[in-house]
């Protein structure tokens, strides 16, 4: 399967839209909305998924010890871990279980 991920939701329309042989299939993936299509036939048959984001999806940060940035040699920052954190829950869910 082909995943085409895109900033909003129109954009993803628009684009199942264009590449669809025919009209791409709209279904809602955890609350998300989600245009499918086919491509070929038998074994070159090929699913393609277009999702459009919306806003930030995921945040990142520093671990605490990085926190007060006047204390950290900021060339630390470049091996130090990143901690990431789902903001969209609905977005971050779809794109998973696609």
């Amino acid at each position: 399967m082909h995943l085409i991920v895109t900033e909003k939701n129109i954009a993803a329309r628009r684009i199942a839209a264009i590449l669809a042989p025919k009209s791409p299939k709209k279904e809602r993936v955890s609350g998300v909305d989600v245009y499918r299509y086919e491509t070929g036939s038998g074994e070159s048959r090929q699913e393609t998924a277009v999702v459009g984001l919306s806003g930030h999806i995921v945040g990142i940060d520093f671990p605490n010890e990085y926190n007060n940035w006047q204390k950290v040699d900021a060339r630390a920052l470049i091996d130090a871990d990143i901690i990431t954190t789902p903001i969209n829950r609905k977005i971050v869910t779809a794109l998973k279980s696609l």
